[in-house]
C-alpha cells in the first residue's frame, strides 16, 4: 500500500522515535473501534519529533472513520500536511468509496482516481462483454473524477473486464468498439493481459516454449497477439534461468 511505502522511507530518515510516542501510537491502533480516543492518542505524538509515526497514526484512524463517516476521517486528514496530508486523503477515498476525497490528495490524486475507477470495474460482472464496456465505462470514468477521454481510464476498465473474463482471449471482439481510441485501449489490454498470462505461466514453471497453449492462455487468433508469443518464446519463454520461483505461499 503507498502508505507503507511513504511510511518506510520517512522512518529511513527519521531518529527513531522516543518510547512515549511509540506507546501512544500502539495504544491508538488498539483502541482503533473508539476513534475519538485514538485520535486523542494521536495527538499526543509530537509530529516535529516523530513525524512519521504521528502520520501513521492519523492515516489509522482516518481509515477506521472512512466506511462510516467520511467527514469525521477528512477532518483528522486537516490536521497533516504536505505528502502525510495528501496520502490521508487517498486513504480516505479507498476507505469511503468516494472519488470527491481525491481531489484534496495532491500528488496521488491521479493513482485515487485510478484506483475507484479500478474498484468500481472490478465490481462488475465477470462475464461482461467487452462491447458493453463502452457504455458501462463511461460512467465508472466519469464518477472516478477523470476525463471521459481519458486513454488510460479506458485501458483500465477493459483491462479489468478482460483479466475477469474466461478464455479465450479475444483480441479481435475490440474492432466492434464504437471509437478508435476505444478500439485501442481494448486491444492494448487484451496485449497486456497476454504478457501477465504467458509470465505467470512461465513463473509457475508450464512448459510454454511451443506448441498449444494450455486452455487458461488460449485466446482467439489473432496476428498481434501470434507475434507477442512469438516473441516471448524467443526471449524467455524457453529460457529455464527466466522462470522466477513464486513468492513463498503463492500456490
Amino acid at each position: 500500500m503507498l502508505a507503507l511505502w511513504i511510511l518506510g522511507a520517512l522512518s529511513a530518515c527519521d531518529n527513531p522515535p522516543p518510547p512515549d510516542d511509540r506507546g501512544a501510537h500502539a495504544a491508538a491502533i488498539a483502541a482503533l473501534d473508539e476513534p475519538a480516543a485514538a485520535l486523542a492518542l494521536c495527538e499526543t505524538i509530537d509530529p516535529a519529533r516523530s513525524p512519521a509515526l504521528a502520520a501513521d497514526c492519523r492515516w489509522a484512524v482516518a481509515q477506521a472513520l472512512a466506511p462510516e463517516d467520511a467527514a469525521g476521517a477528512g477532518a483528522v486528514c486537516e490536521g497533516l500536511s504536505g505528502a502525510h496530508a495528501e496520502e490521508c486523503w487517498f486513504i480516505v477515498a479507498e476507505g469511503s468509496d468516494d472519488a470527491a476525497a481525491c481531489g484534496q490528495a495532491g500528488r496521488f490524486e491521479r493513482d485515487c482516481r485510478m484506483h475507484r475507477l479500478t474498484a468500481a470495474v472490478l465490481s462488475w460482472p465477470k462475464d461482461m462483454r467487452l462491447d458493453a464496456v463502452a457504455v458501462r465505462g463511461l460512467g465508472a470514468i466519469q464518477a472516478a473524477g477523470l476525463p471521459s477521454d481519458d486513454p488510460d481510464a479506458w485501458m483500465a476498465a477493459y483491462r479489468v473486464v478482460t483479466a475477469q473474463g474466461r478464455p479465450p482471449l479475444d483480441r479481435p471482439a475490440c474492432l466492434r468498439a464504437l471509437t478508435p481510441g476505444l478500439r485501442g485501449a481494448c486491444q492494448a489490454a487484451a496485449e497486456g493481459v497476454l504478457q501477465d498470462r504467458l509470465s505467470q505461466a512461465r513463473d509457475r514453471g508450464a512448459a510454454l516454449c511451443e506448441g498449444a497453449l494450455p486452455a487458461k492462455l488460449a485466446y482467439v487468433p489473432d496476428e498481434v497477439m501470434d507475434r507477442i508469443l512469438a516473441e516471448r518464446r524467443a526471449a524467455d519463454l524457453c529460457d529455464p534461468d527466466a522462470v522466477r520461483p513464486p513468492p513463498p505461499g503463492a500456490q
